[in-house]
């Protein structure tokens, strides 16, 4: 199974990206675009994982103390901007309190034999993939979005399926903050 823990965000606040998805979606010559369903900041990859390892995970995540976490929801900013095929993202503000929840998930999923990226964790959460969009819509695109912020409550472990129309993500365990 192909897993990674998540910051899943209520309806509300899906939507509102939502609403940029569906620009990109009209205006950009090519991609593939983030179902709102599918809208989420991915706190630790894991890859592939055998069944079996499965609680092993949510005892990981059941170790920690965290409470509900406020997180700003910055700007809308792309990955690869000098060429076509842009990762489009709305970006996670920094946060000491994210940051050190981050830390804490990653050593307890460590302790527990999982192999995790080394990678310095910069949240934020994926609107489109392979976009091609112009110029004058990508600044159009970025100028339009306004910061906002919303409270975390849980943490998903989630598993990513290749299914008829695209990837679907269903969550496996949820941990209330």
């Amino acid at each position: 199974m192909r897993l990674f823990i998540a910051m899943d965000f209520d309806d509300t606040v899906k939507e509102r990206l939502k609403k940029h998805v569906d620009f990109l979606e009209e205006h950009a010559e090519k991609g593939n675009f983030v179902p709102k369903d599918n809208l989420h900041a991915t706190v630790i990859f894991l890859g592939e994982v055998d069944a079996s390892k499965v609680d092993a995970l949510k005892e990981a995540m059941r170790a920690p103390s965290i409470p509900p976490l406020e997180v700003t929801l910055t700007k809308i900013g792309a990955f690869n901007p000098p060429r076509p095929g842009k990762i489009y993202w709305v970006g996670v503000g920094e946060n000491p309190l994210l940051q050190a929840m981050h830390r804490r998930l990653k050593d307890e999923v460590e302790k527990r034999g999982f192999s995790v990226d080394g990678r310095p964790f910069k949240p934020h959460i994926t609107l489109g993939r392979k976009v091609s969009l112009d110029k004058e819509r990508h600044n159009e695109l970025t100028n339009r979005f306004s910061p906002f912020q919303t409270v975390v409550g849980s943490l998903s472990l989630m598993v990513s399926e290749f299914k008829e129309g695209g990837v679907q993500y269903t969550p496996l365990f949820v941990r209330t903050l």
